[in-house]
């Protein structure tokens, strides 16, 4: 199992008159109420997550937003900012919480987390995890009326680029692990359950900063992200250690590198990985790993030096670090679906493949 030192973040957000709602989501997610200091704007709370294939410990940012399509599109204004694009490089998920049934300032907030989505993070081509949880406080959500309105917000977040989950009221961690066992029609898992499941498949190890750097935002309070949540300074980030050897996969048999079709040729034959994929999903995805590959392999082959440069190698240490990343996102889904109906393994799979193709391309 790896353990990953330093994770990417997660951003969570929600209207500053719902923060009692992000507190007890965040309490049921991670097992402990984060401590408001006086707000919990600007707090930094861990989530532990632990699988077959890693171990860490995500630092969760929370902020607040007042009410109001001003204050929610200066919000994202500030996050799009030449001077927070360090924060936007150390997430690895963006959330937004809100109490249903909502309404006009819950619809804004969305609106503009979806814009930072799309413009900062770049929309569906972004390796993390969007997520809209909506959570029942007071009057249940139930019945045709309450149907309609949980349909409603699906559909205007996957306009926006984001997962909707709908979370039942009280409860804990514990209760959510429990809840776990219960699936929707399509045979998912369903309210803080999903949340987990959906963050648990997400990749953590540090991304965006270049070949072999692990990187985010260093100290245990985050400053930066404090500082840019207050509007006082702009993020400062540095690069943390390189990724362990651990964290990477290269093709393999005699233990080199090379093989004759090239000095970047990848082999996609671990056990078990095709699960609930047909031939052509498993082709696709070899073709798709050895195209990328064969284009670093061809873009060597003129060197004058007949050997590979500085910068050459730290595109392959790149390309080999994407792959890697993308067999652990396999892995975790194949690991998350153990259990579930065969049409919708298929479906999930499906999804991870595309995803996979998409970020090999």
């Amino acid at each position: 199992m790896t353990e990953i030192a330093h994770p990417r973040r997660v951003l969570a957000v929600s209207l500053a008159e719902s923060s009692q709602t992000l507190s007890r989501l965040i309490e049921r997610l991670t097992g402990t109420a984060p401590s408001p200091a006086p707000s919990l704007a600007g707090v930094t709370h861990l989530l532990p997550l632990r699988t077959p294939y890693y171990a860490a410990a995500v630092p969760v940012w929370l902020d607040l937003v007042p009410a109001g399509a001003p204050a929610a599109a200066a919000w994202a204004a500030a996050f799009l900012s030449v001077e927070a694009a360090e924060v936007l490089r150390a997430l690895g998920a963006l959330v937004v919480v809100f109490a249903l049934p909502g309404g006009p300032d819950t619809r804004e907030l969305v609106a503009q987390v979806g814009t930072l989505l799309r413009d900062g993070l770049g929309g569906s081509a972004w390796d993390g995890v969007g997520l809209a949880v909506g959570v029942e406080v007071g009057a249940v959500v139930d019945g045709v009326d309450g149907d309609k309105v949980l349909d409603q917000w699906e559909d205007v977040c996957a306009a926006w680029g984001l997962e909707f989950v709908h979370v039942a009221g009280g409860g804990d961690r514990a209760g959510a692990v429990a809840d776990g066992q219960r699936r929707n029609e399509f045979g998912e898992r369903v309210g803080v359950a999903r949340v987990l499941e959906a963050l648990q498949a997400n990749d953590w190890s540090g991304g965006g900063g270049g070949a072999g750097e692990d990187v985010g935002l260093d100290g245990p309070d985050d400053d930066e992200f404090g500082d840019l949540v207050a509007g006082t300074s702009a993020p400062g980030g540095r690069a943390h250690a390189p990724v362990p050897p651990s964290q990477r996969t290269r093709a393999s048999g005699d233990g080199d590198d090379d093989t004759e079709d090239g000095a970047f040729a990848f082999a996609f034959d671990p056990p078990g990985l095709d699960f609930a994929l047909d031939g052509g999903d498993v082709a696709g995805l070899r073709k798709a790993i050895w195209d990328g590959g064969q284009a670093q392999a061809d873009g060597e082959d003129g060197l004058d030096d007949g050997g590979p440069g500085e910068e050459e190698e730290e595109e392959e240490e790149e390309e080999v670090q994407k792959l890697g990343r993308m067999m652990q996102k396999l892995q975790a889904v194949r690991d998350l679906t153990a259990g579930m109906p065969d049409e919708q393994r298929r479906r999930l799979a499906k999804r991870a493949v595309g995803e996979v193709m998409r970020d090999m391309s």
